[in-house]
């Protein structure tokens, strides 16, 4: 496998087996994974405008981490130089002063707009379960930028009229 394609590698080593007869290889269960994440990836909104080739340029892109219920995986006030996207697990949105404004669950995205606005992050992520998140470094996420420009777009003027037009108690209304 590529590079790119090691966390699917290292995932199949990790998997227990195999339902049918036969054992799976590694291979076999590395390609099966990236199958799963490219039909995840066609799910979410962020990147249902790319064509198949160019998720699965994304998922060669991708890294998997797993966390454990309680964990910050960002940091209100951090730079942001990854987003993620939750493949499994939810996590609650905390923003200091004002507290808990939202869930986020499946196929939620996060730590996008400190990629696309270049400001420090804006609310803390915690996992309330355990967790798997796909990231993607702010590299590549500038890359695709271009083919989801217009989603991209809607997002910064969401998140700049947002900001401007409401208080810290109705910071909720950007999730």
């Amino acid at each position: 496998l590529d590079n790119g394609n090691v966390i699917f590698s290292e995932l199949a080593k990790a998997s227990s087996g195999s339902s049918s007869d036969e054992p799976a290889t590694p291979s076999d269960l590395a390609r099966k994974r990236k199958r799963d994440v490219l039909g995840f990836l066609g799910e979410v909104a962020l990147f249902k405008g790319l064509t198949p080739t160019e998720r699965a340029s994304v998922v060669r892109a991708l890294s998997v981490e797993e966390y454990g219920a309680g964990q910050a995986i960002i940091r209100q006030g951090a730079v942001g130089e990854t987003m993620y996207i939750i493949e499994a697990g939810t996590a609650a949105v905390q923003i200091d002063g004002v507290g808990r404004v939202a869930t986020l669950e499946r196929g939620s995205v996060f730590g996008e707009l400190a990629l696309i606005s270049g400001e420090p992050r804006k609310a803390t992520i915690i996992t309330t379960t355990q967790m798997t998140v796909l990231v993607l470094e702010r590299d590549v996420f500038e890359r695709i930028v271009g083919k989801i420009g217009d989603f991209v777009k809607q997002l910064r003027q969401r998140f700049h009229a947002a900001s401007y037009a409401y208080g810290k108690r109705d910071y909720h209304k950007l999730f």
